[in-house]
């Protein structure tokens, strides 16, 4: 079956579970480091936790212009290099306030991936 599939799709598809396991293993965490290491409050580590989703949703649409402006590809792998630097921000940030940023960020960058990939697949 994986023969029968274009090296791209499958490229894609690979990305998308690393992306998924990386975000699925992180921020439930991310909550846990933030009230006990960090000192933050449950409240603050509630909004730092959804602002991921409160910025995708918003920036869903921003990733689509930009995928049919600039090229999927382009924004594809401009995305996930982005992704990783927010990933080794979480390893990185002292203060909370660059959790809530940095996780507003992972929220884009997932917005912006998304889309494209999937209109990258549907070719």
């Amino acid at each position: 079956m994986l023969r029968k599939l274009h090296p791209i799709s499958i490229h894609i598809i690979i990305g998308t579970l690393f992306a998924r396991t990386a975000t699925f293993m992180t921020i439930p965490f991310l909550s846990i480091y933030l009230t006990k290491v960090k000192g933050a409050s449950a409240v603050e580590a509630g909004m730092i936790i959804g602002t991921s989703a409160f910025f995708s949703l918003f920036s869903g649409f921003i990733g689509g212009y930009l995928s049919d402006r600039f090229g999927r590809k382009n924004v594809i792998v401009a995305s996930i290099g982005i992704w990783a630097f927010v990933f080794i921000g979480f390893a990185l940030a002292e203060n909370v306030l660059l959790f809530f940023f940095l996780n507003a960020l992972n929220g884009v960058c997932r917005s912006f991936f998304e889309p494209s990939s999937r209109a990258l697949l549907s070719l």
